[in-house]
């Protein structure tokens, strides 16, 4: 995870976005900011592009690339939950609750973050700060998930 001194995100995506596009390394983070900026073409073919390298079946990216050329972002969204929940392992558990967050479903983003954290997830370490998680902060749930890291009220 690619870090940065200052607490507002949009000088974090700024900044990390000026460092992305200099490099290949962190192609993960570089999907995300993808993501966080709303550049979801960008970020769909670097993810399948990723996906591939990480070992994925071509197959499996390549369905989420027709989900997303059919029903844009929504329909990426729901192509990638789909895959998640069919084989979700303990390392997927964020990813899931990372997707559920990006597609608006509060209630099924907590439900994956717990999991993580019953898993013991070491993205749970970021979970005050993450920018991906911004629109679950509000909801009791998500701070009974804060709670259970152990993080301070």
């Amino acid at each position: 995870m690619l870090i940065t001194t200052s607490f507002n995100y949009s000088v974090n995506i700024s900044f990390a976005s000026k460092i992305m596009s200099q490099t290949t390394s962190y192609p993960k983070e570089k999907i995300n900011i993808l993501f966080l900026e709303n550049i979801s073409d960008k970020a769909v073919e670097l993810f399948a592009h990723q996906g591939v390298k990480d070992g994925e079946p071509l197959d499996r990216m390549q369905e989420l690339r027709h989900a997303f050329d059919l029903a844009g972002w929504p329909g990426f969204l729901r192509a990638r939950i789909k895959q998640i929940e069919s084989g979700a392992a303990p390392t997927a558990f964020s990813a899931a609750a990372t997707t559920y967050a990006y597609a608006g479903e509060v209630k099924k983003a907590v439900e994956w973050l717990n999991k993580s954290v019953l898993a013991r997830n070491e993205g749970m370490t970021w979970l005050l700060v993450d920018p991906k998680f911004d629109n679950l902060r509000a909801d009791p749930g998500f701070q009974e998930v804060v709670k259970r890291v152990g993080f301070a009220d």
